[in-house]
Formats: structure tokens, sequence, C-alpha cells
């Protein structure tokens, strides 16, 4: 059976009317920001766990992502990607049963903080 075209990745159309294809050669630029709108801040995750009611989902995760700076959370599906970025939000905590331990620090402030307005 013969082999299908290679795959190439998507480039969304130039608006300009250049070309919408790579040729498998995709560039990325890297443009400073002069004057950002807000102070860049640092996220630290410290050895955060999860649960579904007593099912454990993740297990002791931490995570720098330094200001300024882009991270990227890549895995298998079903490994926690989502889950940890719903803690890192607040969001983990509006699903029904949802627990967790662990600390998420902004700039060294607890965002778990009863007392603190984000």
């Amino acid at each position: 059976m013969p082999a299908g075209p290679a795959p190439r990745p998507f480039v969304a159309p130039d608006p300009a009317g250049g070309p919408d294809r790579t040729d498998g050669i995709v560039t990325f630029h890297e443009e400073p920001v002069a004057n950002p709108a807000a102070p860049l801040s640092e996220l630290v995750a410290r050895d955060v766990s999860a649960w579904f009611g007593q099912h454990k989902v993740l297990d002791r995760v931490s995570l720098t992502m330094p200001a300024g700076q882009v991270t990227a959370l890549i895995g298998p599906s079903g490994c926690g990607k989502s889950t940890f970025l719903r803690i890192l939000n607040r969001m983990h905590e509006l699903v029904p049963s949802a627990s967790l331990a662990g600390e998420v620090l902004l700039d060294g402030d607890d965002v778990y903080d009863r007392d603190r307005k984000l």
C-alpha cells in the first residue's frame, strides 16, 4: 500500500495574500516587549496533589514558572495537564468533590488564601 503525503504543519493564511503553506519550515520570531501592560509575575506550584472524591489524580507536582517566560505543559491525554491548570487558576475548587493539597504562589502570595482577592 503506497504511503500518502507527509503531514504539513498548519499555518493560517496570510491576510496580505502571501503563501498559506510552509513546505515544512516554520519560523518563530521573538519580539521584546518594551513596556508590558502589567508587571510580570512568577507562579510557583509546590507539592500540589489533587483528588476527585477519593481518586487521587495528581501527586506532589511542583513547577516554577519564571516571570516573563513562556511555560508549556505537554504530556499524553489524561496525565493531569488540564487539572493542574485548573488548580493554578482556582477553577479546580469549583468542581464538585474536588480537593487539593500543596501551595500555589503568585509572587510569593498564596492564591488560595481566603483573605486574598485576585
